[in-house]
């Protein structure tokens, strides 16, 4: 089945890539240039609701691309008693829980997109298709969404939101030497 790629978005991950601009142009807008980009309403009421009450430039930008439809806000419901077990036993979070679930409903998603390492692990293990924020920009280069300068800058640009070793290593894949 041919289908626009699709990620599923943390908040952790939406919001870091609604915050930094390169050349004026901020990463999230570089990543609609090659994929669609899906969150669950609870990722939209901890970005935008919640952050637009704080005044984060961040949360009107997501706001925008909602309205826009740029960013699609899919809704989430309750699954199989099990996988909902599985969630209970991890506690996992409302916004994150709706998360996996989107990536349940919505089979056709590329990747999620993580930030959290724990729920990554849990995606993982729940074996979802999820990369950290570094990897998409990675596979953006990979597949010429960007150039390798770009995805560089972006790199570097959200490296405070990391911990030591993830850009590190991401840009030593990008630049081929691991």
């Amino acid at each position: 089945m041919n289908h626009p790629r699709s990620l599923i978005f943390d908040s952790s991950s939406l919001v870091t890539a609604s915050k930094f601009y390169i050349n004026g142009v901020l990463v999230i807008d570089y990543i609609l240039k090659g994929f669609r980009v899906l969150i669950p309403e609870e990722v939209k009421k901890e970005t935008v609701d919640a952050g637009v009450l704080k005044g984060y430039a961040d949360a009107y930008e997501i706001e925008r691309r909602i309205a826009t439809h740029s960013i699609s806000v899919v809704p989430t419901s309750r699954l199989d008693a099990v996988f909902e077990e599985v969630l209970d036993d991890y506690a996992v979070e409302k916004g994150d829980r709706e998360v996996l679930r989107l990536c349940r409903q919505a089979p056709d998603y590329d990747y999620v997109v993580i930030d959290d390492h724990t729920l990554y692990i849990i995606a993982h293990r729940l074996e979802m298709r999820v990369l950290f924020l570094p990897d998409v920009i990675y596979e953006m280069a990979k597949m010429e969404i960007v150039d390798i300068k770009k995805a560089l800058k972006m790199l570097l640009k959200i490296k405070p939101r990391y911990r030591r070793g993830f850009i590190e290593h991401t840009l030593k894949k990008i630049r081929g030497v691991i």
